[in-house]
């Protein structure tokens, strides 16, 4: 009785493990940019709040607007990669995050900060249901490998991200926290 060939991928070599070539590195970075964000943001809105001269709640509605970001790309992503296909759906996706980070940095006023708050979550919950997929894709039946380091990774530099924010004040040298 012979057993049916194993699926194979672009990724399979036939090796233990699984190889990290370019593009498997390439989708990390989705992981990675989105996980520094996601992990930095939090630390950042009483400065963010500081900055706009905002009250506690208003700075709290950047919480709110980023889970309308994820309602918006969990809606959208489908239709989508169905339209697009995927590799065009994860640069529409990034595209879309790096306009709302950049609409977050340079907005004078409350509305523009959560309209890029929405945006750069729409792109970055986007990017990363796409980039997973391929991933995936790409790594067949090593996939969860793959998956489970890419999330890994991201959650790695997420952890590091609001360490510009966090050092000064927790070595004592700052006095304290920069937020009330």
């Amino acid at each position: 009785m012979t057993t049916p060939p194993a699926l194979t991928t672009a990724a399979d070599d036939g090796t233990r493990g699984f190889p990290r070539d370019r593009f498997t590195v390439a989708i990390y970075g989705t992981f990675v940019v989105w996980g520094w964000l996601l992990y930095s943001f939090n630390p950042s809105v009483p400065l963010l709040a500081k900055d706009l001269d905002l009250t506690g709640a208003q700075a709290g509605l950047h919480g709110t607007a980023m889970a309308v970001g994820a309602i918006v790309s969990a809606a959208l992503t489908p239709r989508l990669v169905r339209r697009l296909g995927r590799r065009t759906t994860l640069m529409v996706a990034g595209t879309t995050l790096v306009l709302g980070v950049t609409l977050l940095v340079l907005a004078p006023a409350l509305v523009w900060t959560l309209s890029g708050v929405a945006l750069l979550a729409a792109g970055g919950n986007t990017s990363v249901s796409a980039a997973q997929a391929g991933l995936a894709m790409h790594h067949g039946p090593r996939a969860s490998a793959a998956l489970t380091e890419a999330n890994g990774v991201g959650s790695a530099i997420g952890l590091l991200g609001p360490s510009p924010w966090a050092s000064p004040w927790a070595s004592g040298g700052a006095g304290g926290p920069p937020w009330p």
